[in-house]
């Protein structure tokens, strides 16, 4: 009586589906991974858009002006109260520093689901020796709209880096108002210290323009040399921070 052969997988064919099945799971992986970090960009820039128009709103309201950059003894200073994240809070419906924090004692940190914060960093992020009352914010004003690049331009009101008015910007368009920052170090930047903190082919970052445009850019092509005696460490990738310095691609 002949022994009936029982259909079935050999080794070699087991390890192909298995190769198979890991193959097709990275990619979905890949893909999944890739999605939650456009999607945590994109927060990023709805973000920035809403400070972007919350900036026009104040400005038809205050002459064209901007608001203050906000810049205390350690970094962000709540208590400006001229400060854009002060002001600028009651026109995208969320409670300005100021109050918030002298009402609950509590300031922005890396994972508030909050437009002071970019979903990208985490409470991980966060150093473990960061000072409990300082806040962390991801974006920060242009510096040259308030600081006074100079003695010279101190003693003239309608030089640039006296709170210049918006209609005293050369393009709205090109003119960076905020930029993404390490919140626990910078609360005010230019090209020199924006952070690349969206992961794809290379690291990005997202700039707000005074005229609400939001840009995300390879952060390569726009970040500033450190050196600030350098010709690249300003207005790079056709960006105005210093409106007094050429702008170079």
């Amino acid at each position: 009586m002949k022994k009936k052969k029982h259909a079935g997988f050999s080794l070699i064919e087991l390890l192909v589906v298995i190769g198979i099945i890991a193959i097709l799971a990275s990619l979905i992986l890949g893909y999944i991974t890739a999605s939650m970090e456009a999607a945590r960009t994109q927060t990023c820039v709805n973000n920035m858009r809403q400070w972007g128009a919350a900036l026009q709103t104040y400005a038809a309201e205050n002459n064209n002006r901007f608001p203050t950059e906000g810049v205390g003894s350690q970094s962000v200073d709540i208590f400006d109260e001229d400060a854009w994240f002060n002001v600028l809070a009651d026109f995208v419906d969320v409670v300005p520093l100021i109050e918030n924090y002298t009402t609950t004692g509590e300031v922005p940190r890396p994972g508030d689901a909050t437009v002071y914060s970019c979903p990208t960093v985490r409470k991980s992020d966060l150093p473990s020796n960061f000072p409990p009352g300082k806040p962390w914010i991801a974006y920060a004003q242009n510096l040259y709209i308030e600081e006074p690049i100079s003695n010279v331009r101190r003693a003239d009101p309608k030089a640039y880096g006296y709170l210049l008015s918006i209609d005293d910007v050369p393009n709205p368009s090109t003119f960076a108002y905020l930029g993404e920052v390490d919140g626990g170090k910078y609360a005010n930047c230019d090209a020199r210290h924006l952070a690349g903190r969206h992961k794809g082919r290379q690291k990005k970052t997202n700039i707000l323009f005074v005229d609400s445009r939001v840009q995300t850019f390879p952060i390569s092509q726009v970040r500033g040399d450190l050196r600030f005696n350098s010709p690249r460490s300003q207005n790079v990738g056709g960006i105005t921070w210093d409106p007094t310095a050429p702008v170079l691609d």
